[in-house]
């Protein structure tokens, strides 16, 4: 979600999305409610699937956001100056609702830090 609202709001800027734990998921297609709630919103993101964040992928990049519990984090990425946490309850599992809910909050961290 934060990728493609990102990517759709920051003119030249590029967000580029991976997870901290997805490992048996990799290349999977995104949850249905995370593609209804986006196409809700004028994004399509049937295209995508789930990608695993590697230590080169961070070291290529000028920020990283991370959603994800510290305990799930790789120790290179602790350790990183780059990273910044953004405290967005996990969705998996949850409703269409929450989902919705989930899709707003991102999209006002977003929308805070493309101010910046």
């Amino acid at each position: 979600m934060a990728e493609a609202i990102f990517n759709s709001l920051a003119g030249e800027n590029l967000a580029i999305s991976a997870g901290v734990k997805v490992n048996e998921n990799e290349g999977a297609p995104l949850p249905e409610f995370v593609l209804q709630s986006m196409r809700e919103i004028g994004i399509n993101l049937s295209q995508k699937t789930r990608k695993q964040i590697n230590q080169s992928e961070a070291d290529n990049s000028d920020l990283i956001i991370v959603m994800a519990e510290e305990k799930d984090m790789p120790e290179w990425l602790l350790n990183s100056h780059k990273v910044i946490f953004w405290d967005i309850p996990d969705a998996s599992g949850q409703s269409l609702d929450f989902h919705r809910a989930t899709r707003d909050a991102i999209k006002q961290k977003v929308e805070k830090l493309l101010e910046k």
